[in-house]
């Protein structure tokens, strides 16, 4: 599911479906496990056309669905909104017939349609609705062969058909017992997290820096880059809150997951090992009096490393980590292209409040979680795609602009020392907002880049340095 102007990100994750995957998840027991899957090739897009059309442009809207799926060579199924609801319900209905009906090639992608009925009198309208759009696709005589290997042999349950197995998962308890914390890490996690809520609500004038590779690939470099930025946190505490951003998991559809799922790096998947020297680098760069961060993407992780983190980030489209972040123990960003700020910013305000959701309890149950909420949020947006050189203090104030219309604390990405071109402009623009103390910048409470190598090292010193 994805609105209609995010259907090109969208089919890359399309894409990544059809092929089997390993991550965490509980069995039909009700046990934590680790799930390892075979691939799903009978799924489609779901493009909602949002903000609904204007009045007379359901066609033009229709067409882009449809032209976006054809890149892609993918079925979709449009979501037209809700009967008696929305204005253009009727226009989108007409359009989305005809286009079916007239047999285009670009139509060829529409495999269905979406809406809603939430009263007995929407009924008349959803009726009329599938009577018009089977009328359609009659009128064409659509010829076309179905989808296949979703229903399994004859016989077969239609459940965990694609599931290729699941093993067994270390329970959170058994690692913490393993690799329990002592009283150093918890007055570096407790430090922290205080250092970052002073931030967060106004009460210093300090900024965040969070700093770490992209990808930890080798513990002991990542250990070498936690030492010296121990070193330069004592140097710059009275400016600036250095934290060490310990990223474990790769972007989706890289070529290695990364260390907590395939610490061998050889496709062998032994997550439990992965845990363990996660947490155990955890434990060390804390060890160094260096506050740590991590990205989260689901929500069985936390249980085994979030006592160890005082700053946590998740992506702010997903509502499941949305609901997460609600009731994680530490201020915590949600992820945001700056394009996406206003939906970001809706976002934010939903974590303040307590949820319910699926987890698992520290003994590797199955349990609904319930929270009270978390305020010690703010956005981080991501400059993405790199501003043009010159343009760096447009895009910053862009920035910060989102930020102010939903009065949210903002942390600024400016990407990866010596692999981003815009990375010093950004750098020296960010300084100079921060430095000019005008009110669009008071919503700056911090900026976040990679430094992937030593040789990386002199720049990334050098930002902490200006700003």
């Amino acid at each position: 599911r994805a609105a209609a102007s995010g259907a090109a990100e969208a089919l890359s994750s399309l894409q990544l479906c059809g092929s089997g995957h390993h991550f965490l998840g509980i069995s039909s027991e009700g046990l934590s496990g680790i799930v390892s899957s075979k691939g799903n090739t009978d799924t489609h897009l779901t493009l909602e056309l949002s903000p609904r059309p204007p009045s007379g442009t359901a066609d033009a809207a229709l067409s882009e669905a449809c032209n976006a799926a054809m890149r892609g060579a993918a079925p979709v199924v449009v979501d037209v909104g809700e009967a008696e609801v929305d204005a253009a319900f009727d226009e989108l209905v007409g359009a989305l017939a005809a286009r079916v009906q007239s047999g285009e090639t670009a139509a060829r992608c529409l495999a269905g349609v979406r809406f809603r009925v939430s009263s007995p009198s929407a009924w008349a309208k959803g009726k009329q609705l599938i009577e018009r759009v089977a009328g359609a696709v009659k009128a064409r005589q659509r010829t076309g062969e179905g989808g296949g290997g979703a229903v399994g042999k004859g016989g077969e349950p239609p459940d965990n058909l694609r599931i290729s197995g699941v093993r067994p998962l270390l329970p959170p308890a058994c690692l913490l017992e393993e690799q329990p914390r002592a009283a150093v890490h918890e007055r570096t996690v407790r430090g922290g997290r205080a250092e970052l809520q002073r931030i967060l609500s106004g009460e210093t004038d300090r900024l965040l820096a969070l700093v770490g590779p992209a990808l930890v690939d080798d513990p002991s470099t990542c250990l070498e880059l936690a030492a010296r930025l121990a070193g330069l946190a004592d140097e710059v505490k009275s400016e600036v809150l250095v934290v060490m951003r310990v990223q474990l998991l790769a972007k989706a559809g890289a070529a290695w997951p990364g260390i907590l799922k395939d610490p061998a790096k050889d496709a062998s998947y032994k997550i439990n090992d992965g845990l363990r020297t996660s947490r155990r680098l955890l434990l060390q760069v804390n060890q160094m009096g260096v506050p740590t961060a991590s990205d989260f993407g689901d929500t069985v992780t936390p249980q085994y490393f979030a006592d160890l983190l005082s700053w946590a980030s998740v992506n702010a489209q997903s509502e499941m980590l949305r609901e997460l972040v609600s009731g994680l123990s530490m201020p915590a960003g949600l992820r945001a292209a700056a394009s996406g700020a206003a939906e970001a910013l809706s976002s934010l305000q939903l974590c303040g409040s307590g949820h319910h959701f699926l987890g698992i309890s520290s003994e590797g149950l199955s349990g609904i979680v319930s929270s009270k909420g978390n305020t010690d949020t703010h956005l981080t947006l991501e400059l993405s795609p790199r501003p043009p050189s010159g343009t760096a203090d447009a895009a910053l104030s862009e920035a910060c602009n989102a930020a102010m219309r939903g009065a949210a604390p903002v942390v600024v990405d400016v990407g990866e020392a010596e692999v981003d071109a815009a990375f010093d402009e950004l750098v020296g623009a960010l300084a100079a907002r921060v430095q000019s103390g005008e009110t669009a910048a008071r919503c700056l409470a911090g900026v976040r880049f990679r430094v992937s190598s030593p040789s990386a090292w002199a720049k990334g010193k050098q930002a902490i340095g200006l700003n």
